[in-house]
């Protein structure tokens, strides 16, 4: 069989080998993540944020949006959305949450198309911040 020198030396190729793969993994991750963040169009819609670090997650993820124009997030339990900036979005979908107010919204200064169909709207406060964007559909 193999020396106990020849033993040593393959174990740490093999080493070196996991290490890279690892290190081929991250970034091939990174590049993937860095893909998704400058998208444009996205749809994030049916995700199950049922549990509280799942929703804080998933406005960590939308926080970091800042080039998307099409975004998608139908029935996702959502409630506020209003800490989240959303400056490039000419076409949101929020159908199927639990809105109840504009108020709740993200701000979209250059939207055009808003759904907000299916969602629990009891007040019309804070729509006043649509009037300075080029809002041409509300569902």
């Amino acid at each position: 069989g193999p020396s106990e020198e020849e033993l040593f030396f393959r174990g740490e190729e093999d080493a070196l080998r996991a290490r890279k793969q690892v290190t081929e993994k991250e970034k091939w991750q990174q590049r993937l993540q860095e893909n998704w963040e400058n998208c444009a169009n996205l749809n994030l819609s049916f995700q199950d944020l049922g549990d509280l670090y799942q929703l804080e997650n998933f406005n960590s993820i939308l926080r970091r949006l800042i080039r998307v124009e099409r975004l998608w997030l139908v029935d996702n339990s959502l409630t506020d959305l209003s800490a989240i900036r959303l400056p490039r979005c000419k076409e949101l979908n929020v159908s199927k949450n639990h809105f109840t107010s504009f108020k709740q919204l993200p701000k979209i200064p250059q939207i055009r198309h808003l759904s907000l169909a299916d969602n629990n709207i009891e007040t019309l406060s804070g729509i006043s911040d649509l009037q300075s964007t080029p809002l041409e559909t509300l569902i």
